[in-house]
C-alpha cells in the first residue's frame, strides 16, 4: 500500500498537478449515488442525517465548481460531527465519513496540499479496514484515488497493488462503469512507466469496445491521454485528432461551454506547451480562459492560472505578441490579491511580462516591470534564489 513517510519526503515532483481523471464528472456521480445511498437509510425525522448529506452535496457542487475554500469545510464539519459523537457509528455514518474523508482529500489534492489529501485518504482507509467495508464503492474509489498519487509519484507497484484491490471491488459490485476506469488508470500506469504502446492498447480498447456510452463515463478524458502517447510516439497527425475528439466529446456530453471542458483545455495546454506546439496550444488556451471565467470567480487562483497559461504561449508566437503582457497582467493582478499565496507565481510573473514586452520592443513597460519585480523578490527570496538571476538576465538582453 501507499507509503506516507515515502510520499512526504517528496512531493516536489506533484506541483506538475496530480492528474486530472474525470474529476468533475466523480463529483456529480458521486453526488447523486450519496443521494441515493442514504436517503433510504434514515427516516425523515432524522434531522442532523438529512443535514448532514445536505451538508456533503454542498460540498461536492462547492468542489465541482472549484470553489475548493469552500468545499473543505463542510467536510471538516461532516468529519467533526461524526466522529465527536461518542456512540459506535452506523454502518450509514461510517460510509458517509468514509465519503467525507475521501473528498476531503480530493479538494485539498486540487489546492496542491498533496501531503494533507493522502492522509486524508488513509483515514478514510483505516476507516474501511476496520469497519469490514473493504466490499463498497466507497472503498473502491479511494483505492482509484490513492492509485493516481502513486502513478504521479512514480510508485508503480503500490499503484498496481491498489488498482488490482480496487478491480477486486468493482467486480464484485458489477460496476462495470468503475471497471472501465480501472482499466483506464492501468492506462496511465503503463504511459507513465513508459510502456506506450500498452497504454495506447488499452485506451483504444476502451474506446472500440463502447462498454459504457451513457453520462457516466468521460470518454474525452481517454481521447486527450491516447492522443499524448501518440504525441510521445512522435505521430502528430493521429495525436492532434485525439486532441480534437477530446473536446468534441466532452463538449457533446456536457456542453460547449460546461465546467467539465476546463481540466481537458487545460491539459490539452500544457500537453502543446510542452512540445512547443504553441500555436495548436493557444486554441485550447483560450477556450480554457473562456469557460473559467464564466463558472470561477474573478479572484479565483485557477483563473490566474489559465491566463497565465495563454499568455506564456501567446508569447511564444509572434502573431500573438502584442495580447501577451495583458493577459499575463491578469493573472498577476489575481495573485497579488494574495501575495502570502502567491510568492513564485508573482515573482514569475513579472519576469514574463518583462520578457512579453521586451518583444515588443517597449522598453519603459519593460523597466517597470523589472523594476516592481526585484522590488517584490528583494522582499520575498533570499539573495541566492533563482528568481533574481532570471531579472538579472532580462536586464542583460534589454541594456546589456
Amino acid at each position: 500500500m501507499f507509503i506516507l513517510q515515502k510520499f512526504i519526503k517528496s512531493p516536489a515532483s506533484f506541483r506538475q498537478g496530480a492528474s486530472f481523471f474525470n474529476s468533475y464528472l466523480k463529483l456529480s456521480r458521486n453526488s447523486v449515488f450519496i443521494l441515493n445511498s442514504y436517503a433510504s437509510s434514515f427516516s425523515t425525522s432524522n434531522h442532523q442525517h438529512q443535514l448532514l448529506i445536505q451538508k456533503y452535496n454542498s460540498g461536492l457542487r462547492a468542489s465541482r465548481y472549484c470553489k475548493f475554500d469552500e468545499s473543505i469545510p463542510h467536510f471538516q464539519e461532516i468529519i467533526s460531527t461524526i466522529t465527536s459523537n461518542r456512540a459506535q457509528p452506523s454502518r450509514e455514518d461510517s460510509l458517509l465519513l468514509v465519503q467525507a474523508y475521501h473528498q476531503l482529500g480530493e479538494a485539498l489534492r486540487k489546492k496542491e496540499r498533496f501531503v494533507d489529501s493522502l492522509k486524508e485518504y488513509m483515514k478514510g482507509l483505516k476507516l474501511v479496514k476496520t469497519n469490514n467495508l473493504e466490499k463498497t464503492k466507497e472503498a473502491g474509489l479511494l483505492y482509484h484515488s490513492i492509485t493516481e498519487l502513486s502513478i504521479e509519484e512514480s510508485q508503480f507497484e503500490e499503484a498496481r497493488a491498489c488498482l488490482e484491490k480496487a478491480k477486486d471491488v468493482f467486480s464484485g459490485l458489477g460496476e462495470e462503469s468503475y471497471l472501465i476506469e480501472n482499466e483506464y488508470l492501468m492506462g496511465l500506469l503503463c504511459e507513465k512507466s513508459n510502456k506506450t504502446a500498452e497504454a495506447i492498447e488499452i485506451w483504444e480498447n476502451i474506446l472500440k469496445s463502447n462498454k459504457k456510452g451513457s453520462q457516466e463515463f468521460n470518454l474525452g478524458q481517454i481521447y486527450l491521454n491516447l492522443g499524448k502517447s501518440y504525441l510521445k510516439e512522435e505521430n502528430q497527425n493521429k495525436a492532434h485528432e485525439c486532441f480534437e475528439k477530446s473536446v468534441e466529446v466532452t463538449a457533446h456530453q456536457f456542453g460547449e461551454e460546461s465546467i467539465e471542458l476546463l481540466p481537458v483545455c487545460l491539459k490539452l495546454t500544457d500537453i502543446l506547451y510542452e512540445h512547443r506546439l504553441c500555436k495548436e496550444g493557444v486554441v485550447y488556451a483560450e477556450r480554457s480562459v473562456k469557460v473559467a471565467e464564466k463558472h470561477l470567480k474573478a479572484d479565483d487562483a485557477d483563473l490566474a492560472r489559465c491566463y497565465d497559461k495563454l499568455g506564456r504561449l501567446y508569447s511564444w508566437e509572434t502573431e500573438y505578441h502584442a495580447k501577451a503582457p495583458q493577459t499575463l497582467q491578469k493573472a498577476l493582478d489575481i495573485y497579488l490579491n494574495r501575495p502570502r499565496e502567491n510568492k513564485e507565481q508573482i515573482a514569475n510573473l513579472y519576469v514574463r511580462i518583462g520578457d512579453a514586452f521586451s518583444h515588443l520592443r517597449d522598453l519603459d513597460q519593460v523597466f517597470d516591470a523589472l523594476c516592481k519585480g526585484e522590488d517584490f523578490a528583494k522582499e520575498n527570496f533570499p539573495s541566492k534564489h533563482p528568481i533574481h538571476f532570471d531579472f538579472t538576465c532580462l536586464w542583460r538582453r534589454n541594456w546589456g
